[in-house]
């Protein structure tokens, strides 16, 4: 999984959710990564890396923009999500 439009690592500053544990510094689920947003006027990320998240969650109102980015092999296309 390479390329121009790949995504394949957490942008920096990055909230991480990682279901495996494997990443660094990464939060198992969901709703633990938005715990941990901080409701600042910044824009802040969650990035996601590939597995099955069976949870429902609620995004805060936050003061700030929120990205939320998955793991991808191609940004320009869907069907490569992971």
């Amino acid at each position: 999984c390479n390329g121009p439009y790949a995504r394949t690592v957490p942008p920096p500053g990055a909230i991480v959710v990682d279901i495996t544990g494997t990443y660094n510094e990464s939060y198992q689920s969901l709703a633990e990564g938005l715990m941990y947003l901080p409701n600042t006027t910044e824009q802040h990320t969650l990035f996601l890396f590939p597995g099955v998240y069976q949870e429902q969650v609620v995004i805060p109102k936050l003061a700030g923009p929120l990205v939320i980015q998955g793991y991808t092999c191609d940004t320009m296309a869907y069907a490569e999500n992971k």
